[in-house]
């Protein structure tokens, strides 16, 4: 289902850019995978040369086994690599919430640009400059706003929101099929502990 233009168009812009990191682009409709980037990638024809020197030259050895150690470029960042979930949390959180019953359609929190004003580099709403002011729920999805869901998972409590996201699979394999899948983490009090 690769179309290969576009394949080469994501690596070519993760690289310009200087990126470590991955672009995967889906087709919902189709459930295809349609782009699968993973930067910094390899030429294979190249491998030996650039990662394992084996040309002999042993004062070049740190500079293969820094590549090697910190690049990873053999990592496919797209399935073997976990990372948080961002804003697709927030729908999650927001169900969690309204099942409970601890927060309705009109239950507000005033966003300041974070979660505690006094520490403002801690628990930031990407409008950390002048935050959402008051949002119900549907205001905080509609400007994704970070603070609300910070207040929405104190409200309702780890445990409870952790099993909201194991219920939507957050801690299971992708399930792609190919090699080196890492299942998400959804962490709990005892994980904590």
């Amino acid at each position: 289902t690769l179309d290969m233009d576009l394949q080469a168009r994501a690596t070519q812009l993760l690289q310009e850019q200087g990126y470590t990191g991955a672009v995967v682009v889906l087709s919902v409709q189709l459930g295809e995978v349609l782009a699968m980037a993973s930067v910094p990638t390899f030429d294979l024809n190249r491998y030996a040369e650039d990662y394992l020197l084996l040309s002999g030259n042993r004062a070049d050895l740190p500079e293969a086994s820094r590549k090697n150690k910190i690049d990873l470029p053999l990592l496919n960042r797209a399935i073997a690599a976990t990372y948080p979930p961002g804003s697709s949390a927030k729908p999650i959180s927001a169900l969690a919430g309204l099942h409970s019953g601890k927060i309705t359609e009109h239950t507000t929190f005033h966003c300041y640009g974070c979660l505690n004003p006094r520490n403002p580099d801690e628990f930031r709403c990407w409008n950390r400059s002048v935050g959402h002011g008051d949002e119900n729920v549907r205001d905080a999805l509609k400007d994704s706003c970070n603070v609300y869901f910070y207040h929405v998972g104190e409200t309702v409590g780890l445990d409870y929101l952790a099993g909201w996201f194991k219920q939507f699979g957050y801690d299971r394999l992708p399930g792609t099929g190919l090699p080196d899948e890492l299942p998400g983490l959804v962490p709990t009090e005892a994980w904590l502990r």
